[in-house]
């Protein structure tokens, strides 16, 4: 208590204050969820039950980097019991036990990273190993090394995993299990060899003995604490992604604000001489200050954040990340494998002109727009949507192993139908930056050949780019409350658009008898930054998904003008 919780209390006391005066209302009520965890020591468990396909993006929480805290400080709670355990009823198997522990936990680790990536990278049982491999050099399990060549060796080698890591660890990496075995074991080599005599006999032991790199080390938790709140508070304010300069000037002050926290916070509290002398007062302060934090934490999930800290305009803006589709729940598949086509939503007159809309989610609002329109249109809708399937032959994504079968299952449906228009979309720049992107290019391909070749009208739609920044409606709303016109924000577009995916479609245009609507020009202007609003509409509802409005004004002034000019011409003529 006296080692961890002041600075952590003093961190998240300073982050409370800059949460309530930056985060937009959703923001802030799930802020106020994680910091109770962090009080309890399960923000890992919250942060794993967070994360998701529509969850925000983790870099977003201030408090994401205390799930390591939290993992530490439960198997602090845990391993202590084991080994009193073993020592006193089975002293013999100490050692053997922590063995057991380290390979069941790393099995562990395996077996999820590939079957629930975030249950391996948020759970303790997963991460146990990265920790118990310390436990086993602290408890001799492996011999001290005795000969210098040894020490040297085993030195240079720890440290080459430990930097050949941030090489060839990438984003897309599985983590932990086999990508986590060489900078743990990295780090486990370099303890091994400062074991036993000789220890300043290496180059590397005099290097890591520098009393700048012992200095640092002091600063380490504190650093910790830290960094990460600094960052993700600066890039809400700055609602937008940092510059390589901002960065760099963050460095200097992370260590002074680190330097500030281990002088007058860390070491004071540590040694409790002034501040707390008896153990009672110890209790009493820690309680104190958890009730506090705790109460606003509390207060903030309970009343959504906050709502009324910001102005008519904000909540407004704030207001779209509700409008997405109504029928969502109803009509847009959570694919399970046995979805049936004749069970999709259609909207319109029994006679009218025959619309099918078969997408990923990406086509799930601009579905409800046409059921808004179809009648006055003269137009028969089937929503064929699935959660995160795009309409890619023989394609699947990771998180969605049944794709394959639905996607299969909807083409045949759709192929069996009489001639109708089918409008093609889905989240091009979601599928070409997955580690399967050939895959999806071709089944999207085929998907267009055999719709093609069964007689329908095939019209595909363009990409609908993704603000870097996540939610649009926050990002306007905090715009108005940092005093800026969020009709003038932009946000860029990712050059994987303009480099690989518009020449992909026009490829596929090329050899296959389809139409094609670019929907850039409408939502953004072009195809170097993107309007976050048209008018007074904002674009999406998240961070990548049209809002209803948005939908509606892309159908009526943009879709339907090229696919239905008649229907449209009719429907004006009528008075719609």
């Amino acid at each position: 208590i006296r080692r961890l919780l002041p600075a952590l209390i003093a961190m998240m006391a300073v982050s409370s204050v800059a949460a309530s005066v930056i985060l937009m209302p959703s923001a802030l009520e799930q802020y106020g969820r994680h910091l109770v965890a962090a009080l309890l020591s399960i923000s890992n468990i919250a942060f794993w039950l967070d994360s998701g396909y529509f969850a925000a993006d983790a870099e977003t929480f201030p408090l994401l980097h205390t799930w390591s805290l939290a993992v530490e400080e439960q198997f602090y709670m845990v391993f202590p019991v084991l080994l009193y355990g073993l020592y006193r009823y089975a002293r013999r198997a100490v050692v053997p036990a922590v063995w057991g522990l380290t390979a069941c936990s790393f099995a562990l680790a395996v077996w999820w990273v590939e079957s629930h990536p975030s249950a391996a990278f948020y759970l303790a049982p997963a991460r146990m190993w990265e920790l118990t491999l310390g436990s086993l050099l602290a408890l001799g399990a492996i011999a001290a090394p005795r000969a210098d060549c040894h020490r040297y060796l085993a030195g240079w080698v720890g440290l080459a995993m430990i930097g050949g890591s941030f090489v060839w660890l990438g984003h897309g990496t599985p983590f932990p299990g086999f990508g986590a075995l060489a900078p743990c074991l990295g780090t486990a080599l370099i303890i091994w060899a400062g074991q036993g005599g000789g220890a300043a006999s290496t180059g590397l032991q005099r290097l890591l003995s520098h009393h700048s790199m012992v200095w640092i080390g002091l600063l380490s938790y504190s650093l910790y604490l830290w960094h990460w709140p600094m960052i993700v508070f600066a890039e809400h304010a700055s609602v937008a992604p940092l510059s390589t300069g901002f960065k760099l000037a963050l460095i200097p002050a992370m260590g002074l604000v680190a330097y500030l926290s281990w002088r007058f916070v860390e070491q004071p509290f540590r040694r409790g001489d002034r501040i707390w002398p008896q153990r009672r007062q110890r209790w009493v302060y820690a309680g104190a200050a958890a009730a506090v934090l705790g109460s606003f934490g509390l207060s903030a999930n309970a009343l959504e954040g906050y709502p009324q800290r910001l102005s008519h305009t904000a909540k407004s803006l704030a207001a779209y990340e509700a409008a997405s589709s109504p029928d969502r729940a109803r009509c847009h598949a959570k694919v399970r494998g046995q979805d049936r086509y004749r069970g999709a939503c259609r909207f319109g007159p029994r006679g009218g002109e025959r619309v099918i809309v078969f997408s990923d989610s990406h086509g799930t609002e601009l579905s409800y727009a046409f059921r808004l329109h179809a009648k006055a249109h003269g137009l028969r809708v089937t929503q064929v949507t699935g959660s995160a399937c795009p309409p890619a032959v023989a394609y699947f994504p990771d998180m969605r192993a049944q794709c394959a079968g639905h996607t299969d299952l909807m083409l045949k449906a759709i192929t069996r139908e009489k001639p109708a228009t089918v409008i093609v979309q889905a989240n091009y720049e979601l599928w070409n930056s997955m580690a399967k992107s050939e895959q999806f290019w071709t089944g999207y391909e085929q998907t267009l050949a055999t719709l093609t070749e069964a007689g329908h009208r095939v019209v595909v739609l363009g990409p609908i780019p993704t603000d870097p920044n996540g939610s649009l409606p926050l990002t306007l709303a905090q715009q108005v409350q940092l005093g800026r016109d969020p009709a003038a924000y932009q946000f860029p577009v990712d050059a994987a658009i303009r480099d690989e995916i518009k020449p992909r479609l026009e490829a596929i245009l090329r050899r296959q008898t389809v139409e094609y609507i670019p929907l850039m020009p409408a939502l953004c202007g072009g195809d170097v930054t993107c309007r976050g609003m048209s008018g007074d509409t904002v674009a999406f509802f998240d961070s990548n998904h049209l809002s209803v409005p948005m939908a509606e004004q892309l159908l009526t002034e943009t879709i339907l003008p090229q696919i239905f000019p008649q229907a449209l011409a009719a429907a004006e003529t009528s008075g719609e």
